[in-house]
């Protein structure tokens, strides 16, 4: 069934606003590129890779030229497949290297002294304005990182969003930071914000390394109700360095 899911417009413009103004990251570049990914070509070392570039399979919906979208009558995350705005929302995850003039990509060159902002979009996209619709808002949603701890010239990021309510429960995507030489990752603390269009960069717990840090369309309290008003985005940075030694 065709649902009107698109009830008001998208908060991407708003998210890029507030995250320009937010000082601790400086000018930053979150324009409408920001999905605008192709499939990384085979790492050199998938350290500590267990999954796939994203997953799990599932159903990919669609948006019609009207701006209704195809929706489910459940909580889905980040799965329709040429968002307005984003494009494929199934390559959640993007980043760049902090102060470049590129924007958000999938694969990301670096070299030992960087910073690397990186950016996760979040959005439930079970059809609006339907009777059951309070039954549609994602429930204790979270998001998490997972951080290679050994050293390669090729290591993934791999971000994983969650609501015990959607279908599936779990989802991941993943992006690439790549050199002509060996280093590692570290992740910056204190440096993840949640943006959304209540906040402009509301701190969030560095729980995001463990069992996932809430966030949510207003506060973090885990809470996503359906559409594109009430997305949200979580910016982190990690810092690249020499690579571990025995």
């Amino acid at each position: 069934m065709i649902w009107p899911r698109v009830a008001h417009s998208p908060v991407w413009s708003a998210v890029t606003a507030a995250m320009i103004a937010a000082a601790f990251i400086g000018v930053i570049d979150t324009a409408d590129k920001l999905l605008t990914k192709r499939s990384p070509s085979p790492p050199v070392e998938q350290a500590e890779m267990r999954e796939g570039i994203w997953g799990p399979s599932r159903i990919l919906y669609r948006c019609m030229p009207s701006g209704k979208c195809i929706a489910p009558d459940h909580v889905v995350l980040d799965s329709i497949a040429n968002d307005p705005v984003v494009g494929n929302e199934a390559y959640f995850m993007g980043a760049k290297v902090l102060g470049s003039p590129e924007s958000m990509q999938s694969e990301v060159n670096v070299k030992v002294g960087d910073t690397v902002l990186v950016r996760a979009l979040i959005e439930n996209d079970a059809a609006m304005n339907v009777a059951h619709s309070q039954l549609l808002v994602a429930r204790d949603t979270r998001f998490n990182l997972s951080i290679p701890t050994n050293s390669s010239s090729d290591l993934p990021l791999i971000g994983h969003i969650s609501a015990t309510n959607a279908v599936p429960q779990r989802i991941y995507d993943t992006i690439f930071l790549r050199s002509q030489k060996r280093f590692a990752i570290e992740y910056d603390w204190r440096s993840a914000v949640l943006c959304n269009r209540a906040h402009k960069g509301l701190p969030v717990s560095d729980d995001i390394l463990g069992e996932g840090a809430l966030v949510g369309a207003g506060s973090p309290d885990g809470t996503f109700p359906p559409g594109l008003y009430n997305n949200a985005a979580v910016f982190l940075q990690v810092h690249i360095v020499p690579p571990t030694t025995a």
